[in-house]
C-alpha cells in the first residue's frame, strides 16, 4: 500500500480500527512517521477551518505490530476562538503504542515579523543518484521513499563526513 492509500483509511470517527502492512515497518514496529501521520490525519479531518498546525508532539510508547488491528482514538482537548488542541492515541492489544498532541491556530495580525528559514542551494532530486531499495539491508518502508544522494559518500560507508 502506498502512503496515500494508508492515509485514505483514516476517517473522521473519534475511534477507529486500522492496520498497516509489514512493508511499512522499521524493525518490529511501524515506521514512526507513518504512525504519527495516522494520528495527524485524524486531527486534520477534525479541524474544519483555517487553523494551521503550530505544534506537534509525539511519544512513541511501544511498538505497533504490522498486519494486526490497532485502535486510533481522537480527542478534542480544548477549542477556543483562535486555537484548538487535539490529542490522538494508538493502542494495540490494550497497550498504548503512540500518543500525540497537536495545536492548531488561526493566523493573527502582528507587528512582529519572524522570517521563515530559507533553504538555500537545495538541489532538485536526480534520478541517477537515487539509492535502490535493498530488501533485508534497508528498513522495509524505504521501498516507498526516494533516497537521493546529494553530497558526500554513501550512507554507512567509510566516506569522510561533510564539513
Amino acid at each position: 500500500m502506498t502512503f496515500d492509500q494508508l492515509m485514505a483509511l483514516v476517517g473522521e470517527k473519534d475511534t477507529q480500527t486500522l492496520q498497516f502492512p509489514e512493508s511499512w515497518t522499521q524493525g518490529r514496529t511501524a515506521f514512526g512517521g507513518l504512525s504519527c501521520a495516522f494520528a495527524l490525519q485524524s486531527m486534520l479531518l477534525h479541524c474544519h477551518d483555517e487553523r494551521t498546525l503550530r505544534s506537534f508532539s509525539a511519544q512513541f510508547v511501544g511498538p505497533i505490530a504490522p498486519d494486526e488491528p490497532f485502535t486510533l482514538s481522537f480527542n478534542l482537548l480544548r477549542e477556543g476562538k483562535n486555537s484548538s488542541q487535539y490529542a490522538a492515541t494508538i493502542t494495540q492489544h490494550n497497550q498504548v503504542c503512540l500518543t500525540v498532541q497537536g495545536l492548531f491556530a488561526k493566523d493573527r495580525a502582528s507587528i512582529v515579523e519572524v522570517p521563515y528559514a530559507q533553504l538555500q542551494g537545495k538541489q532538485a532530486p536526480n534520478a541517477e543518484q537515487c539509492l535502490p531499495f535493498v530488501q533485508g539491508v534497508m528498513p522495509n518502508f524505504f521501498q516507498y521513499v526516494d533516497l537521493n544522494l546529494v553530497a558526500g559518500g554513501m550512507p554507512y560507508s567509510p566516506a569522510k563526513p561533510l564539513t
